[in-house]
């Protein structure tokens, strides 16, 4: 069993340590509340059940004009193997994005035009009672000093478990964009994996690590070494600042295509067992869903 170490945010802003802890998120009306953004608003059950047909047609949409996605005190496990990535304007680097706010640097990556994924400690901190990052900012395929495609703000969003109990299967956030940043990078595709073993199989994490150059992108292969149903293991290196990397593949058996990721790094584990990230399925698929589907 992994331990339960967030990777966390490499911190940049003391004064949020301040910040009072605001008051659990709790639904309004018929249903339970599944999701909160950083606004105050939550989103049932039903309503995220109901958002699925439209998520599925926008997708499909944006498949055919996407235009890239078509031909990780953390720990390093042995040597370390991850490799600077620069310049960042290829695919699937440049759908890579630096994520900052007040919680400190993370990062995220792109679903569709106008969605960015990330681990929802990257947008409210929960365990030293921070709250909502503030002044949030993203940045795809940011290179040190140089961000190619410009940067954007959005509206965070989280499952409302993370916001009430912080555990690990709701460690998973959204962010729609103010910009369609996305028409320049492209984006990745995703895919439910808890009916598929993809254990001993290949996987690429890349990100934003908080030991590196600030800003600057690095890529880790390695392995996938367990899963459960909502959490996967890896061999891939990682350090702090890497919290919300995309865990990608080209291709996969659930006939994804492309760039597909199947989890996002949210905390490290030791050698033996990995280090560890959040496992895309049929749950969570529908809060991504979700966000896509939002104006």
């Amino acid at each position: 069993m992994h331990r339960r170490w967030w990777i966390g945010a490499a911190v940049t802003a003391l004064a949020v340590l301040t910040a009072a802890a605001p008051a659990a998120a709790t639904g309004s009306g018929s249903g339970e509340a599944v999701l909160v953004n950083s606004a105050g608003q939550t989103i049932t059950a039903a309503q995220v059940k109901s958002a699925q047909s439209r998520a599925a047609k926008l997708r499909a949409a944006d498949a055919r004009r996407n235009p890239a996605n078509v031909a990780g005190q953390d720990i390093i496990i042995g040597n370390d193997d991850r490799t600077l990535i620069s310049p960042t304007t290829s695919s699937p680097y440049r759908m890579i994005v630096h994520v900052e706010s007040s919680i400190g640097g993370c990062t995220g990556f792109m679903v569709s035009h106008d969605t960015v994924l990330t681990a929802a400690h990257c947008l409210y901190n929960f365990h030293q009672g921070w709250g909502w990052g503030q002044n949030l900012i993203v940045r795809p395929g940011r290179d040190g000093g140089n961000a190619p495609y410009g940067s954007c703000t959005g509206q965070s969003w989280v499952p409302v478990g993370w916001v009430n109990n912080g555990d690990l299967p709701n460690d998973l956030g959204g962010v729609k964009l103010t910009c369609d940043i996305g028409e320049q990078t492209g984006w990745f595709n995703i895919f439910a994996n808890d009916n598929l073993s993809q254990v001993n199989t290949a996987i690429i994490t890349a990100g934003y690590p908080g030991d590196k150059p600030a800003g600057t992108l690095w890529r880790a292969a390695g392995t996938v070494v367990s899963h459960t149903f909502d959490m996967i293991n890896y061999s891939n290196d990682i350090m702090g600042g890497q919290s919300g990397s995309p865990l990608y593949r080209w291709a996969a058996p659930s006939g994804c295509v492309g760039y597909c990721v199947a989890g996002i790094v949210t905390n490290h584990g030791n050698e033996t067992v990995g280090n560890a990230g959040l496992r895309f399925n049929s749950l969570n698929i529908g809060h991504i869903n979700y966000w896509i589907s939002l104006p």
